[in-house]
């Protein structure tokens, strides 16, 4: 009898805990998803709406909540909507010509406020769209190409220089550095294209392999000079090898800052132009001001925790990206990874070379929210 009824009493239990997570399970599907997606896409377009409190409510997120605890809320809300699929989810905007997810249509709308708001509240702007097979990212640059093709094809060459009559280039231009932007915007709320890798490569850490050559004292002081020998070590700052820097590369992709201070033509994939960062002067002269502010741009309006930096130039005895360090330790920034060996390693390694993304100032500012 003590068996059966142990047995009995663990049923009961379980019939308890069962039926208490059944309408946790359920509850997403209770929302009418017409009527969530008309609130959300209404407070997209509306100038004086507000998707973020929109999304609180949606959730329940009560009223003494952080951010942090209202975005974890509204990122477990959102990830069970989408499991419900395109049409019950309430997460796409399908009013008439309108069909697209919340993110594309923040930036179809030229409300960049809703996009800021829709990363800074936990929704994920990497969901596939099961409609189209793309998220926010491949829409953006597919966008870009569409535009691009468009005018090669209808556009004509006479139109493109720019005659007042037509106004070409000066539009051609305008609309698709708008599309640009929108791109660049979406990378900073966390977007990457559905094709890339989510999951992380093998560990970065150092190894036996990637111990850096020895070199000279720190001191702390900038170069007067392009080169010489460096310390093998910065404090604060982690000193790389080749390896290191590719598999950080394919660990963080857009969130990592790659600065080139130098301005070979070909140069680590995706490298970013900080050849002034590498000047003599002082930690309170105008290029540090420059760079400050550079910094700040790319740490981004959308996240509060500072984005990996991987900074080199030539060679271990190259002290323009040791000057570059310098003055990023020195403005405060803490995530610094030194390539020490530089583009020589790189190259030795057999790694892949492009480009500079930007051959003038680095970082174009965000529109500020």
């Amino acid at each position: 009898m003590a068996a059966a009824g142990k047995r009995a009493l663990s049923g009961a239990l379980a019939l308890l805990i069962i039926g208490y997570a059944a309408p946790a399970a359920a509850a997403p599907a209770a929302i009418d998803p017409k009527a969530m997606a008309t609130k959300l896409c209404d407070s997209i377009v509306s100038e004086k709406g507000s998707v973020g409190r929109v999304l609180q409510e949606l959730a329940g997120v009560p009223a003494g909540a952080t951010r942090d605890q209202a975005k974890e809320q509204i990122r477990k809300f959102t990830a069970a909507r989408y499991r419900l699929g395109r049409e019950k989810s309430g997460l796409y905007c399908t009013a008439g010509s309108i069909d697209m997810g919340l993110y594309q249509l923040a930036l179809d709308a030229g409300n960049h406020h809703a996009v800021w708001e829709l990363a800074q509240f936990g929704l994920d702007p990497n969901v596939v769209d099961p409609k189209t097979g793309k998220n926010a990212l491949d829409d953006a640059a597919e966008r870009i190409d569409a535009r691009v093709r468009r005018d090669e094809i209808t556009v004509t060459p006479a139109a493109r220089l720019d005659p007042p009559i037509f106004g070409g280039e000066k539009k051609y231009r305008r609309e698709l550095l708008r599309l640009m932007r929108d791109y660049s915007l979406l990378q900073e709320a966390g977007g990457r294209h559905s094709g890339q890798a989510a999951s992380k490569p093998q560990s970065c850490a150092a190894t036996a392999a990637d111990k850096p050559a020895a070199g000279v004292p720190f001191d702390g002081k900038l170069s007067e000079t392009g080169s010489g020998p460096t310390p093998a070590q910065i404090p604060g700052v982690t000193t790389v090898s080749a390896r290191q820097a590719a598999c950080l590369i394919d660990t963080f992709g857009p969130d990592l800052l790659v600065a080139a201070v130098l301005r070979d033509k070909d140069v680590i994939p995706g490298s970013y132009d900080f050849a002034y960062a590498s000047a003599k002067g002082s930690f309170d002269d105008r290029i540090q001001t420059v760079l400050v502010d550079d910094l700040k741009i790319f740490n981004g309006y959308t996240r509060k925790d500072q984005r990996p930096v991987l900074v080199y130039c030539h060679h271990e005895n190259c002290r323009l990206s040791y000057n570059a360090v310098l003055r990023m330790k020195a403005s405060g920034y803490k995530n610094i990874y030194w390539l020490r060996e530089g583009l020589q390693a790189w190259l030795a390694a057999g790694y892949p070379t492009g480009g500079l993304t930007a051959t003038h100032k680095p970082l174009r500012p965000l529109e500020k929210y």
